[in-house]
């Protein structure tokens, strides 16, 4: 049986006094253990490898199942509450801005859900809430009840949007479900990344296209069968309830990994002891002077310009692709009259084409340089301009609909493609030429890439209402230029970051000459 690595384990430097944690966004580790104490057993790295991927693969099947809905069933939603555009779009604001409010719990809530007593000899269901004597931490263990937790909002979304008899409750519900979805995706994402079996996450993110695909389909079949909506949202039940028990088997965590874990955080406690109250590189850290590091980090993301401009640049971005696959269903339903039996389907070409574009880019990206990937951003942002034209322009429902798969195709990478230039070290550069844009330190990147999701989520919830006010204003025939005017924007804002950043590297190397 397959044998771990010691890099997969490490004493947690936020948390020292109170027991163990490998660190959750970074594969950079540190083995602390005493010279005196046994070193601890390893446990085998297949040990539930394959189940569990296969629950982190379910599980972006599942969320990506309910984001592509939305779209689809919000006509018939607004039918059925009499609502206007702008009472309709509220379902893309609640969902968005618990998202984005909930990625600020995700690190806290497992901190407090992994809390287990270090004198136990085997690991326990429930968390130790109270207790401040002889605690230690399981990441494992604060994963498995997070995917527990958050995968029953996930379950409450649906149940609620399903049952509710106002549309009050059906926001309330979608609401909940941003919430789960925010924490889910978190840590799916840490386990994914900090397990060094697992590489190509794009292939992850497929997955949830994939779901998104399917999910207008199943929406559209129903609609033409006489279905009520709201039986969608029962099926959707059922997938979130198979994805929360599924979880539970897969993630629960191992003997053998509770105790790799507790043996480390007694070795860290002994070595505590050994050292005293001795300052050293290699010690923990404590509690406090933690705290203080990690503002000091959060404040040094903020301080910079570089990370304000991808997140205004991924806000806007998600804005515009929010209104692509959110409004398209009504835009061909007012503007083409396209046959209500059928018109989801164009809905499902987006996310088909999404899918695909990001699988196949994840592939490629780490064959291609810097520059190459902000040539393909600069030259999509144009594409979609010119693809939303021809939506607006050319009356045809078949020809619409093939734009907006291409447009998925696309645009899909951009957002992780985005990501990717800003955190990733241009290794396919030439020695010695300087990379076009910065790339982000390890240090900020936690902070730095969750201020970039909560932007993009906040950006999606306030363009889909600005969609919603001017189609309720003038028309559905608005949304397709707004599409355009948001696109403008980022590709003009996009070449400015670019412009500037050269400018600033240009006035750095004459200062260093002088």
């Amino acid at each position: 049986m397959e044998q771990s690595k010691p890099r997969m384990f490490s004493v947690d430097s936020k948390n020292a006094d109170v027991g163990l944690q490998s660190p959750p966004y970074s594969r950079t580790t540190t083995l602390v253990a005493s010279p005196t104490s046994p070193a601890p057993a390893k446990p085998s790295l297949a040990d539930k490898h394959c189940w569990r991927v296969a629950s982190a693969f379910l599980c972006f099947f599942a969320i990506g199942w309910g984001d592509a809905s939305t779209g689809v069933l919000m006509p018939e939603i607004q039918d059925n509450f009499n609502l206007d555009f702008t009472l309709g779009s509220m379902l893309f604001m609640a969902g968005s801005v618990s998202y984005a409010l909930a990625t600020f719990i995700v690190a806290p809530s497992a901190r407090l859900l992994g809390r287990y007593n270090l004198s136990s000899e085997r690991g326990s269901f429930l968390p130790l809430l109270f207790s401040r004597q002889n605690v230690g931490h399981s990441n494992n263990k604060g994963r498995y009840l997070s995917l527990f937790v958050f995968g029953l909002f996930h379950c409450a979304y649906f149940l609620i949007a399903a049952l509710s008899p106002q549309y009050a409750g059906v926001l309330a519900g979608f609401f909940i479900g941003g919430v789960g979805k925010s924490v889910l995706i978190a840590q799916i994402n840490v386990f994914w990344t900090t397990n060094p079996r697992l590489n190509g996450i794009a292939l992850l993110h497929g997955v949830y296209g994939v779901g998104a695909l399917v999910s207008p389909l199943i929406c559209q079949t129903l609609k033409s069968r006489g279905y009520s909506w709201r039986n969608f949202f029962y099926i959707s039940l059922g997938l979130a309830v198979f994805n929360v028990a599924y979880g539970l088997f897969a993630f629960r965590p191992t003997q053998s990994e509770f105790q790799v874990e507790k043996q480390l955080a007694l070795a860290s406690q002994a070595l505590s002891a050994t050292k005293g109250d001795e300052k050293m590189e290699t010690e923990p850290s404590s509690p406090t002077t933690d705290k203080k590091n990690s503002k000091v980090g959060m404040l040094q993301a903020m301080a910079m310009p570089y990370v304000w401009a991808i997140s205004v640049f991924l806000g806007v971005y998600q804005g515009a692709e929010t209104i692509a696959q959110g409004f398209i269903v009504t835009f061909l339903l007012h503007e083409r009259q396209a046959n209500p039996s059928t018109v989801g389907y164009a809905a499902s070409g987006f996310w088909a084409g999404l899918a695909l574009g990001r699988v196949i880019w994840g592939i490629l990206s780490p064959r291609f340089s810097q520059k190459v990937k902000i040539f393909y951003v600069n030259t999509v942002l144009v594409l979609g301009i010119g693809f939303h034209t021809l939506i607006w322009r050319v009356e045809s429902v078949l020809i619409d609909s093939i734009m907006v798969a291409l447009l998925g195709l696309l645009a899909g990478p951009t957002f992780p493609l985005i990501l990717d230039i800003a955190t990733n070290p241009n290794t396919k550069q030439a020695p010695g030429t300087p990379s076009l844009l910065p790339v982000l330190s390890a240090e900020i990147q936690l902070t730095a890439l969750a201020l970039a999701s909560s932007t993009g989520a906040i950006g999606g919830a306030i363009f889909s209402l600005s969609a919603g006010v001017a189609a309720n204003a003038h028309g559905a025939y608005v949304v397709e230029p707004l599409a355009m005017a948001t696109l403008g924007f980022v590709f003009c804002f996009w070449v400015s970051v670019q412009i500037i950043s050269k400018l600033v590297r240009r006035a750095s190397s004459c200062i260093e000459t002088v």
